[in-house]
């Protein structure tokens, strides 16, 4: 339709004895408006044969699964360096942690489609906005994520191995066990849009918890007296990278529980906003000047004026 609208030698047809609503421009008007309709309308039910198809109803189970591919990783990774020769689960764990990111935009598109649904109103834009800020927190440890993956493919279970982690093995998982505990009380408490006083008491209390744990694994790591070499480079990368997705986990607490006191997930994006920023991002040159967004527009200019 738009291809023999564009050419010039069919363009607009005129003067023929069809009936208005037996012509093409009216076909593809009634289409349009019928697709639109039906979209809104399929925005707007939850839920279908009892699954909720809704961003807002999918916003629990992305964190949900979001968190426990990440403690699956730690896991699986201490598990693997405690053990005594390489084998291929660290090519599992790889692939674990190259899918998180997969996992956080899928997350993500979630989150950002749950406004359009409700634009930020009531209980469902107060979980919103605390899962998007538990979202974004929870990714700030991808880069040591990549440095644990390292550390698994490189090690070779060599050398003064099995003497070191005999001795910080035990304080690690201890500090794995209590930051796991503490990310998922995070993570529920973050989804029913408020932290209640309570609620944010256990947190305090599994925050400290892990806060020891820490200092229990530097005093063990210090007993063990490791010198700096190649042989014990991984494991002490994997009890470093360990060590600071405790504190950044400690650090989400922190900051979950700040936005709760003070409100800020009670402000609203209102509707007026939500479009200006989607225009001015939309439009802003940074996106629409770069190499390949021109160079797709050019091919796509050309094809149709050839």
């Amino acid at each position: 339709f738009m291809m023999n609208f564009m050419n010039p030698e069919i363009g607009v047809a005129e003067g023929s004895d069809r009936q208005w609503y037996d012509t093409d421009y009216f076909v593809v008007f009634g289409t349009t408006v019928l697709g639109v309709t039906i979209a809104i309308i399929a925005t707007s039910i939850p839920r279908v044969l009892g699954v909720d198809i809704s961003n807002k109803g999918r916003l629990f189970a992305d964190l949900e699964m979001l968190s426990c591919a990440i403690m699956q990783v730690w896991s699986e990774s201490l598990t693997y360096l405690m053990g005594s020769s390489q084998s291929a689960k660290r090519f599992q764990i790889e692939t674990q942690i190259d899918a998180l990111m997969g996992k956080h935009i899928a997350s993500q598109e979630h989150i950002d489609g749950a406004w359009w649904e409700t634009f930020d109103l009531g209980k469902t834009g107060r979980t919103r906005c605390l899962m998007a800020r538990f979202d974004s927190l929870a990714m700030d440890i991808k880069d040591v994520l990549d440095v644990v993956k390292n550390c698994v493919l490189t090690e070779t279970f060599d050398g003064e191995h099995s003497a070191f982690m005999s001795v910080v093995g035990d304080p690690a998982w201890k500090l794995l066990s209590s930051t796991r505990d503490l990310m998922w009380m995070c993570a529920e408490a973050c989804s029913d849009g408020l932290i209640s006083e309570a609620e944010q008491r256990m947190l305090k209390s599994v925050q400290d918890e892990v806060k020891e744990r820490q200092s229990a694994l530097a005093v063990a790591f210090r007993a063990a007296n490791p010198h700096i070499s190649a042989d014990l480079a991984e494991e002490q990368l994997l009890l470093f990278a360990l060590s600071m997705w405790a504190r950044k986990t400690t650090d989400l607490v922190d900051r979950v529980i700040k936005v709760a006191r003070e409100g800020d997930h009670v402000n609203r994006v209102g509707p007026f906003t939500a479009i200006c920023h989607s225009l001015r991002d939309t439009w802003n040159p940074k996106h629409t000047c770069r190499r390949s967004h021109i160079m797709f527009a050019f091919r796509n200019w050309l094809s149709i004026m050839v």
